[in-house]
């Protein structure tokens, strides 16, 4: 039998799609045409993102220093000088910067103990990064657990866990779920939390105190 080399196989490859191509012209430079289109406006969106994000990160490493300083008022609503974390948030949603924009306006609305604020802010927040994700959902968490709706607080605590799995950031996360859970008098999903931050992460510093408190919602 006669070998076919890579060259013979690369010819007849190009006569087939030559052949291909003449029979179906129209509708091969209709799909050509759509997906040149397709990566040319994906080019350019990516650009212009670029272009957005950094235009982003200038204004807010302008309101950022008041956030630090603890001016939570000043940093939401900006001024002449500086544009503020809510106009961020809204004009440059979507770019990296601005998704953090929302992170530090949602942390702001929580320190000036406006939960309801807080909370929109943070469920504004839309990152693949699992830490974006985590930070979010756990804000959110937190002030359901300020409005005393526990249960809620933990679910969202439990799910910021599951989002972010790290050994520092998750444990944490577990044990608030866990307390919040508890808080809410659903004892078995609080133990099942506990167990679960025991099991995966012995080490942790919140674990230590993990056997106590497994041992008191097993009573």
């Amino acid at each position: 039998m006669a070998s076919t080399t890579k060259s013979d196989f690369f010819t007849e490859f190009f006569f087939q799609a030559t052949d291909f191509f003449e029979k179906n012209r129209t509708t091969v430079l209709g799909v050509l045409g759509a997906i040149l289109l397709a990566i040319v406006g994906a080019f350019f969106w990516n650009q212009q993102q670029d272009a957005k994000n950094q235009e982003a990160t200038g204004k807010l490493e302008s309101i950022i220093k008041r956030y630090e300083a603890g001016n939570y008022s000043g940093a939401i609503e900006g001024d002449s000088t500086a544009m503020g974390l809510k106009e961020i948030a809204k004009t440059y949603s979507g770019t990296l910067s601005g998704e953090q924009a929302k992170l530090y306006l949602a942390n702001a609305y929580f320190q000036l103990r406006n939960y309801d604020e807080a909370q929109k802010a943070f469920e504004s927040v839309s990152s693949s990064s699992p830490l974006v994700k985590g930070s979010a959902l756990a804000g959110e968490a937190a002030c359901y657990e300020q409005k005393k709706e526990y249960k809620k607080a933990a679910q969202l605590f439990r799910r910021a866990a599951d989002a972010v799995r790290n050994d520092a950031i998750t444990p944490i996360y577990l044990e608030n779920a866990g307390r919040n859970f508890e808080l809410a008098g659903e004892k078995s999903d609080a133990l099942a939390v506990y167990e679960k931050l025991k099991k995966e992460y012995p080490q942790s510093a919140v674990a230590r105190s993990a056997d106590q408190i497994i041992a008191r919602l097993k009573k």
